[in-house]
């Protein structure tokens, strides 16, 4: 046996060091190649751009060279005043710069280069500066302007007829996207990714790109995981499967174990959700193997968390331990921080179940060091965000230099807001994390003096304590305060236990900002879980600030209670911010609605005197005359109709949701006997029994009548227009629809489609306010429903929109 294990382990040895062997034999091979091709170039110009080449290839596995060869390209570029090629390097240095997080410097690359390739109206180049601008955005979360960026390289793409690299624009779109459903459990987003990447994958299917297409059925794949996670479906996990077999057969075909391994684990989560444990297991074990075999940590690592999490599902808590040895031995060796938090969590909870009590806050306590760690890591990327949005304005500011001084000025006033908004928080940050720092510097200078001071039955507690900058606070199992950190005493002020007993008072029920503490501590003691929880807290001095409390109860190897900690943590600053953009939003909401009152009256007297106008004096005006005296007072019918409109946005947030059983179907037949007038008797309407639902009566009638008019306006050019009303259910919702076989809109207009005053059709084919349809998404978002829409330009629209099930 031992025999045996000792062959394997050198064939695996062999056949890893075999392929390094031949993928740097590769490299080498394309280096030499485009060597040659630089030494060999007839003219400048031509040795710049296999510069450029050569420096991109060689990002992937040497950065240093890569960034040299770009500088060669820009010396030689201006040397030989060949503008084009020195924008196309100086891209390149972002690319570098980002890959290696400098993400600022690689804002400075993007607007020099982009300058350079507009003054020479090079829309190839434009395409690709945006582009790589997209991917800046997106690796700072920022993704309406991610968005924004990819839109506009798409656009360029194809109006240069680069259809492949429009795809990808369609692709990274389609991730953009998905990021965004997963952050804001929108499932909104989901439908455009699945429309982005249905695009991009016609694209490869047309062209026979067997790669692409294998990535293209990953991407699906994952999005219809993500649907499931949002909301429960089998449906969603058979298309998951179905696209996830087809992407294995290529990968598998292509020889690519990367991918192959992604497909195993994206089938074995599929399985997992369905509750299939053992066939789940046996995808997870063939991606294990397939990644111990090509050395892909990552994925490796996933295959074993999922399968620990099956097993704990199982109640094979003993097979989870045996694989957790390996798995924090890999995790540790790579410093992967969220998956040892992630496992420690996942350890607490097992060892809980088995009664392990030491073991379990020991697990817990790792657990809140490394989320320690993640959260400070997260604070810098704020930071770090900040600084690139900060940036991007200005790089804006630059870039708008080349529009219109009109367009320029509007840009500078924005900027100039949005730039202090941003420095108060660069600075707020700055501090924050300053303080931190200083606190976490303090605690480790005196981290040995707190173990000697401390008695043994609390020498573990501070041990873990005195890495953290949060306060902690312990009392005995009756809440008597026992003791608390140096993060403790630089949170309240209190310099040591005697005097925080003698000023504040010894029991936790007397001295907590929360009322109801003693319902919590039973709560928390009862459940043996630990509870967060927000409350005022005074200093020393007489000053207040804002806390969040984690308290957690210890119990001894018996299951009894032993200790209480409470950890603390201050978010005064957090709850002064969220107060501030309530009161930002009361004040524009006031305004909004004082404006549009105060429109009235100038409004009514210019109507009304025009009218007077018109009725008394037509006969002593020309035609000319009449004709303006109409175009006034058809303008002054249009602007009461925007303030009207203006003022039912601005009446949404004050009115009272009041919910209630609806019976849809007697509302919507009434509603249409009301809509449809007799300059539409040639509208065919079909409609359905109509599922009920829950919401507000009022609220709802509002809903079902702005879709109903926009039906019926935008197919009245139809000779036959048919509109469409029915429901269906879908988990614990009802979904409804209005399908009409009108005007239809472009879906690369969609994001502008809800929007306040965004029209897709001009006011002289098809009046309106522009508002109704922001409107009804308002209304429904107050429902907790969801609201979207599907189209084809010329051939009709369907509008969807989802209540809560009168049984959920």
């Amino acid at each position: 046996m031992y025999l045996k294990k000792l062959l394997l382990i050198l064939f695996f040895i062999t056949n890893c060091g075999f392929l390094t062997q031949q993928r740097t034999i590769a490299q080498n091979s394309k280096k030499d190649s485009l060597e040659k091709r630089i030494n060999t170039a007839a003219e400048d110009s031509n040795k710049v751009n296999t510069l450029v080449l050569y420096s991109n290839e060689l990002i992937q596995y040497d950065i240093k060279k890569a960034e040299k060869f770009a500088l060669d390209a820009i010396r030689l570029s201006r040397q030989i005043h060949f503008k084009k090629g020195e924008a196309s390097a100086i891209l390149l240095l972002s690319k570098i710069s980002r890959s290696k997080g400098d993400r600022i410097k690689s804002l400075n690359k993007i607007a020099e280069a982009l300058t350079i390739f507009e003054k020479f109206n090079d829309k190839s180049g434009q395409a690709k500066a945006y582009f790589e601008l997209g991917y800046v955005y997106k690796e700072t979360d920022n993704y309406k302007k991610a968005i924004e960026s990819f839109t506009k390289a798409f656009t360029l793409y194809k109006e240069t007829k680069d259809e492949l690299n429009a795809a990808l624009c369609q692709m990274v779109m389609g991730h953009v996207n998905a990021d965004r459903a997963s952050v804001l459990r929108d499932t909104s987003y989901l439908r455009k990714t699945l429309n982005l990447y249905g695009y991009a994958l016609q694209y490869y299917i047309k062209t026979n790109n067997q790669e692409r297409i294998c990535v293209s059925y990953i991407n699906m794949a994952n999005t219809y995981l993500g649907y499931n996670k949002l909301t429960k479906s089998d449906n969603f996990l058979r298309k998951s499967i179905d696209y996830s077999n087809q992407s294995l057969e290529i990968s598998q075909n292509l020889k690519d174990n990367t991918r192959t391994c992604i497909n195993l684990l994206n089938l074995g989560e599929a399985y997992k959700y369905r509750n299939d444990y053992p066939e789940a297991l046996n995808y997870f074990l063939k991606a294990y193997e397939l990644a111990q075999k090509s050395g892909n940590v990552l994925n490796k690592l996933s295959a074993m968390n999922q399968m620990m999490l099956i097993y704990k599902e199982m109640g094979a808590l003993n097979k989870v331990l045996s694989i957790s040895n390996e798995y924090l031995k890999i995790a540790k060796y790579n410093h992967y921080i969220g998956n040892l938090k992630d496992h420690y969590q996942l350890l607490s909870e097992i060892y809980h179940s088995q009664n392990n009590y030491q073991k379990a806050y020991e697990s817990r306590l790792l657990y809140e060091s490394y989320s320690d760690s993640i959260l400070n890591k997260e604070k810098a990327n704020a930071l770090a965000r900040f600084q690139v949005e900060f940036e991007s304005k200005n790089k804006d500011k630059e870039i708008a230099l080349l529009n219109k001084n009109q367009e320029l000025q509007q840009t500078k006033l924005e900027q100039q807001q949005t730039i202090r908004n941003y420095l108060v928080g660069a600075v707020t940050l700055i501090l924050l994390l300053l303080f931190v720092v200083y606190n976490r510097f303090k605690l480790k200078v005196k981290a040995n003096q707190i173990i000697t001071e401390k008695n043994k039955k609390l020498e573990k507690l501070s041990i873990v304590a005195r890495e953290t900058a949060n306060g902690v606070f312990i009392t005995d199992k009756d809440g008597n305060a026992e003791w608390f950190n140096e993060g403790f005493s630089k949170l309240f002020g209190w310099q040591n236990m005697e005097e925080y007993l003698q000023k504040r008072g010894k029991n936790i029920l007397e001295v907590s900002g929360k009322d109801n503490i003693k319902d919590i501590i039973e709560e928390c003691i009862r459940e043996k879980k630990s509870i967060r929880y927000d409350a005022i807290n005074p200093i020393k001095g007489g000053d207040e600030i804002w806390v969040q409390t984690t308290l957690t109860p210890i119990f001894d190897k018996n299951g009894n209670l032993k200790n209480l900690v409470f950890v603390d943590a201050d978010i005064t600053e957090l709850k002064k911010s969220e107060q501030q953009v309530s009161d930002m939003n009361k004040e524009l909401e006031a305004f909004s609605y004082s404006v549009s009152h105060d429109l009235r009256a100038p409004l009514r007297a210019i109507s009304g005197y025009s009218q007077i106008l018109k009725d008394d004096y037509a006969y002593v005006m020309d035609e000319e005359g009449i004709r303006t005296l109409n175009a006034i007072l058809k303008n002054s019918k249009k602007m009461g109709e925007l303030i009207d409109d203006l003022l039912a946005f601005s009446r949404l947030r004050r009115a009272d949701l009041t919910t209630s059983h609806l019976n849809m179907t007697q509302l919507v037949t009434s509603l249409l006997e009301e809509v449809i007038e007799k300059d539409h008797d040639n509208v065919s309407v079909k409609i359905t029994d109509l599922l009920p639902a829950k919401g507000s009566q009022a609220l709802i009638t509002q809903v079902w009548t702005n879709l109903l008019s926009n039906a019926l306006k935008f197919s009245k050019k139809k000779d036959k227009p048919v509109i469409e009303i029915g429901s269906y259910p879908e988990n614990d919702s009802v979904v409804y629809y209005v399908k009409d076989n009108g005007a239809g809109f472009d879906m690369q207009y969609y994001h502008k489609l809800f929007g306040v005053f965004q029209r897709l059709h001009s006011q002289e084919e098809f009046e309106g306010t522009g508002i109704g349809l922001a409107i009804v998404q308002k209304i429904i978002h107050r429902h907790n429903g969801s609201v979207w829409a599907e189209s084809k330009l010329g051939e009709g629209s369907s509008f969807y929109f989802s209540l809560p099930n009168i049984t959920s």
